[in-house]
């Protein structure tokens, strides 16, 4: 019996990447994770810069960044007919792009930021249409390269410490390996500040 492993992505930069839909990542697979990752400055002359899911794949994004991701189609962070779980985690679009795009549906677990509506975020703690002030991806400490939020972004200390999978102890480290929750509060995304 062959076993297919499907893919989890934690801690992981995913940067710089091309193709026709899923500029970053193509998930095909309803088990895939992205954890604890930044998905930046990809491309995709379809559809999902960042992130293209599968119609009938459900995958999860958890306390991940994406950031300055490009699509000549739909979604420039996640697109495709799919429906994505996401939790504790920043969109940022270039200016005039929709974050998400192509009939997605996205669930929301709650505490997400995302620079445009496009998403439809309605989770508790989801805060949508506005700049979440991420430094550009750069060596902030760890061994992948990262956004560092800004000290006023909004997602700064936004999740309250205790919160199931969020910010407790099933992630006591953000991707660079650093503590978190620093504070009182987890960030959203894949750095604690």
């Amino acid at each position: 019996m062959t076993r297919v492993r499907q893919p989890r992505h934690r801690g992981s930069t995913v940067n710089g990447n091309d193709a026709v839909d899923g500029g970053g990542v193509h998930l095909n697979g309803s088990l895939a994770q992205i954890v604890l990752s930044t998905v930046s400055g990809n491309a995709a002359s379809g559809d999902g810069g960042g992130v293209w899911v599968h119609p009938l794949a459900v995958p999860t994004i958890l306390a991940s960044t994406f950031d300055g991701n490009a699509a000549s189609g739909d979604g420039a962070n996640l697109s495709a007919g799919g429906t994505v779980a996401l939790g504790a985690s920043v969109l940022a679009g270039p200016v005039g792009s929709a974050d998400c795009g192509g009939g997605l549906t996205v669930a929301s677990l709650g505490y997400n930021v995302a620079s445009t509506a496009s998403c439809g975020l309605t989770g508790t703690g989801d805060t949508q249409g506005v700049d979440p002030l991420l430094g550009p991806l750069a060596d902030n400490g760890g061994a992948t390269l990262t956004h560092l939020p800004d000290e006023t972004s909004a997602v700064v200390d936004a999740i309250p410490a205790g919160t199931a999978i969020m910010c407790d102890a099933v992630f006591p480290i953000d991707q660079r390996g650093e503590a978190r929750p620093r504070g009182g509060a987890c960030d959203i995304g894949a750095v604690e500040r």
